[in-house]
């Protein structure tokens, strides 16, 4: 129990003790204890972990929305067979204590769990009237794991706004420029044959595939724009790079 609470103050998952809010109900928790077999069934380790009674929260109070997207089962299949027909090598990532990494997306108050001590200031009320408030997400949350999902998403977006040089732009909040009813004021027109085409040292075939990895996955919202820039994959002009450049400083803005 302990070195699961040194774990969960490492993190700052926890604030201070405080004197539950009026119309305030804490949450409950719960100590899960489980035995860690090796292939042998012989016991390596005792673990403990601290978890949230989800079932107590209330929506439209404690939590607002709860999707997170996952990876199928037919996808991670797929993956699979792809890796061994292609003789291509896999790698495992494990984030330990993953969803201790979301930040709370609502003010959320547990009860106190054993094994803290109350502060002296609180020593004379009752347990009861007492409360801690979390930082972070707890594993049980409902919004757990779109949490941790939303905190992987924006550092990826980070990375790759800094992996085409586009971390210190402007944002903006619209994934296109205003088009034009004339043809030739259009910036999305057919390429003209006096137009100069960038060369191979200007990337454009980079940011389009991240770009189309991200409607796929996190921002369906821009798929039509990257649509229209994927039709110059071939013969990209300067004006077409502008315009894909565009596209990195909405990610300066919240998601949509």
């Amino acid at each position: 129990m302990q070195a699961e609470l040194n774990s969960l103050n490492k993190r700052k998952v926890f604030g201070p003790i405080v004197t539950t809010p009026r119309d305030v109900k804490p949450v409950g928790y719960r100590w899960i204890f489980v035995r860690k077999r090796n292939e042998k069934n012989k016991v390596t380790r005792y673990k403990a972990r601290l978890v949230v009674q989800g079932f107590s929260q209330r929506p439209g109070i404690d939590y607002e929305e709860t999707y997170s997207p996952v990876m199928d089962a037919i996808t991670f299949r797929y993956l699979i067979s792809l890796a061994v027909s292609k003789n291509l090598e896999m790698r495992l990532m494990k984030v330990v204590t993953a969803y201790l990494y979301g930040s709370i997306d609502n003010d959320i108050y547990m009860k106190i769990p054993e094994g803290f001590k109350i502060p002296d200031s609180l020593s004379s009320k009752p347990k009861e009237m007492c409360s801690i408030k979390l930082q972070r997400s707890l594993y049980g949350l409902k919004q757990s794991g779109r949490m941790w999902y939303n905190r992987l998403s924006d550092y990826l977006i980070k990375k790759l706004l800094k992996r085409f040089n586009m971390d210190k732009e402007n944002p903006l909040s619209t994934p296109m420029v205003e088009r034009s009813l004339n043809v030739d004021n259009d910036p999305f027109r057919p390429c003209e044959d006096d137009e100069e085409i960038i060369g191979p040292k200007v990337p454009h075939l980079t940011p389009i595939g991240a770009l189309m990895y991200l409607t796929n996955c996190t921002r369906p919202d821009i798929s039509f724009a990257v649509n229209l820039l994927a039709r110059f994959s071939s013969s990209p002009t300067k004006g077409t790079r502008t315009e894909s450049n565009t596209f990195f400083d909405i990610f300066e803005e919240p998601s949509i």
